[in-house]
C-alpha cells in the first residue's frame, strides 16, 4: 500500500473519531501501518499535537506520543494527519476531480447549491463506482 507522501489523511469506514482509538490503547503493539510525528488533528476533540498513528485491520488502534512499531511506517512530519475533510460545495462530478480531492484529504464531496437536473440518470451513470 503506498500513501502519497504530500498528504496523509486518515479516514477509516466515515467519520472514525481519535478519542474513540485513544480509550482502546495496545501496549506495544505491532500495527499494520504507523504513521509517525504527524501534526494530528481532531476537530471535535481539540487535538492538535505532534502524535504517531497506529493502525490495525483498516481502525484506528492508538494516538500515543511514544513510538509505534508497525508492518509499514509513513513519516509524517511536517504533514497533518486528520479524519478527513468535507467538501460541502463541489463542481466538479466526474472521476477526475474527485481523484483530485482524495489527494487533498476530502473524503465526503458534496454539491449542495444546485444538484442536478436528472437524479435517477446521476445515480445510473455512478451505479457499481465509487
Amino acid at each position: 500500500m503506498r500513501i502519497a507522501n504530500w498528504v496523509i489523511a486518515v479516514s477509516l469506514t466515515g467519520w472514525l473519531f481519535i478519542r474513540i482509538a485513544r480509550r482502546r490503547r495496545c501496549v506495544d503493539a505491532l500495527f499494520d501501518v504507523v504513521i509517525l510525528h504527524g501534526r494530528v488533528m481532531d476537530p471535535e476533540t481539540n487535538l492538535d499535537a505532534v502524535q504517531n498513528v497506529g493502525i490495525s485491520n483498516g481502525k484506528i488502534r492508538e494516538i500515543s506520543a511514544k513510538e509505534l512499531r508497525g508492518k509499514e511506517t509513513i513519516e509524517a512530519r511536517g504533514l497533518i494527519v486528520a479524519p478527513g475533510f468535507i467538501d460541502l460545495h463541489e463542481h466538479g462530478q466526474e472521476p477526475r476531480n474527485y481523484q483530485f480531492q482524495a489527494r487533498d484529504g476530502v473524503t465526503t464531496s458534496l454539491e449542495l447549491e444546485a444538484g442536478t437536473d436528472d437524479v435517477d440518470q446521476w445515480y445510473a451513470v455512478r451505479e457499481g463506482k465509487r
